[in-house]
């Protein structure tokens, strides 16, 4: 009896163990270009600056909530701002480098670890897919499916954020 035991706990152990490994080959591996942030703008949108080169980049996947949608707009672009406003980051593009502002489009890097997904998994943002922009969406999903779950920022059951950031750009233009 007491054998089987041991061995039940050391399969636990090797299936544990072989988990983890495989997590940590299959993590991602950011490639891109360090670029500086000089200004955070909102919750989704920073200005960015590589030698005498000024763009502005919107996070891939994620939509931040509104200023106007208080407290939370506010509180999105403060998260921002502390993870990378005046830092140099890896700026990963996907397919398309660009919307239809012109804006780049790109997955930031600090430090190994993604913002966007930070942005997300803090209950800061939403995640937001627009194929063909969709390398890390599932990682993204799973960052909001975590937030949502411990009840982070936005979807904190008290004080919930009511309106999508979607809906309240239409009415604005309404």
């Amino acid at each position: 009896m007491r054998n089987q035991i041991l061995l039940g706990i050391f399969v636990v152990l090797l299936l544990t163990a072989g988990n983890l490994t495989l997590m940590w080959l299959n993590r991602p591996q950011p490639q891109g270009e360090v670029w500086r942030v000089t200004e955070v703008q909102s919750g989704q949108l920073v200005e960015i600056t590589q030698g005498n080169k000024t763009e502005k980049l919107r996070l891939i996947g994620v939509t931040a909530p509104l200023a106007e949608q208080k407290p939370f707009g506010a509180q999105a672009r403060l998260r921002l701002k502390e993870l990378v406003a005046g830092q140099d980051v890896l700026v990963e593009l996907d397919i398309n480098p660009r919307d239809r502002a012109e804006r780049l489009l790109g997955y930031v890097w600090k430090d190994g670890q993604m913002v966007n997904q930070m942005l997300v998994s803090e209950g800061y943002a939403l995640t937001e897919s627009v194929v063909p922009n969709v390398k890390y969406k599932t990682l993204l999903d799973n960052a909001q499916s975590r937030a949502r779950l411990l009840e982070f920022g936005i979807w904190n059951p008290e004080k919930p954020l009511r309106q999508a950031p979607a809906s309240a750009r239409r009415r604005r233009v309404e």
